[in-house]
């Protein structure tokens, strides 16, 4: 009877499920983190190559790999040259390389505005973030 069940089993599981269980024991298959991330990147692509007038972007390096934040920051920089882009961003360091125009937002009230270097060099930004 025990054999039973088990040629039970093997017929309830799909061949193809099996496929991809091995393929992602055998780490074949790509995490839903890393698909989700080659996802979001590969629409911020599509949607730029439409040429838009305005691009709104809510913290786009949240939970991007390292070396992705890098290219993505550099893409953005250069974007901000040819496109009016509205950047949501906690990431200082990344706002600065981004640069341009900054509006720092408490309870959603601008409290400081300006070109993010010079409100980071004179540390108003700091003076904002530090609780």
């Amino acid at each position: 009877m025990a054999g039973e069940d088990a040629d039970d089993d093997d017929k309830q599981f799909d061949p193809s499920e099996r496929k991809l269980a091995r393929a992602r024991e055998q780490g074949d298959i790509p995490r839903s983190e890393d698909m989700q991330t080659a996802a979001g990147y590969a629409g911020f692509v599509m949607a730029l190559s439409s040429e838009p007038a305005l691009v709104l972007l809510d913290e786009p390096t949240e939970g991007v790999a390292p070396v992705v934040r890098l290219q993505l920051v550099e893409a953005l920089a250069k974007i901000t040259q040819r496109t009016s882009v509205v950047l949501v961003e906690q990431n200082l360091a990344t706002a600065l390389a981004i640069g341009g125009r900054c509006h720092v937002v408490e309870r959603g009230t601008i409290v400081e505005s300006g070109q993010i270097r010079d409100l980071a060099a004179d540390g108003t930004i700091e003076r904002r973030l530090t609780v």
